[in-house]
């Protein structure tokens, strides 16, 4: 029982930690702020209109990829806690990964075959998945896909 009033104390702790509470660097973004940018970068790029169909999605994609580019090296140049630095740069390695694979995907769709388009488009959802447990651990809940 006596560990009890001991553990609050403790998550407390890490969580002003987390959050960059008492950090003399003012340019630093908490944990609640780092959440909220990247969660406002992932709202840049959009793949909702993609469905699978080349002739669709080519222009999807010529759209997309390059303002996903930039989103992750916007994500990069986040100022965040040292704590979250390694999940971030994670994060943006992932994004880049799943870039790979959207230009990849663009220039099968390019090419019309709609079976190897959508193999292609299959193959991210392990990254996606991936993607969406460093959200959150960023605190960045718009980047999860619901």
């Amino acid at each position: 029982m006596t560990r009890r009033p001991f553990l609050p104390a403790v998550v407390c702790a890490l969580a002003l930690v987390g959050a960059g509470c008492g950090d003399d660097d003012n340019d630093t973004l908490s944990y609640e702020d780092t959440g909220t940018e990247i969660g406002d970068i992932c709202q840049t790029v959009s793949l909702d209109d993609l469905n699978g169909k080349p002739n669709n999605d080519v222009p999807v994609l010529e759209k997309a990829v390059p303002e996903f580019e930039q989103a992750v090296q916007d994500v990069r140049d986040l100022d965040v806690d040292e704590e979250l630095a390694d999940t971030r740069d994670q994060f943006a390695d992932n994004a880049d990964e799943q870039v790979a694979l959207l230009k990849e995907a663009q220039q099968i769709a390019e090419g019309g075959d709609q079976k190897a388009y959508r193999a292609k488009l299959d193959e991210g959802q392990p990254l996606g998945k991936e993607s969406d447990e460093l959200a959150s651990k960023l605190g960045a809940t718009a980047c999860i896909d619901e």
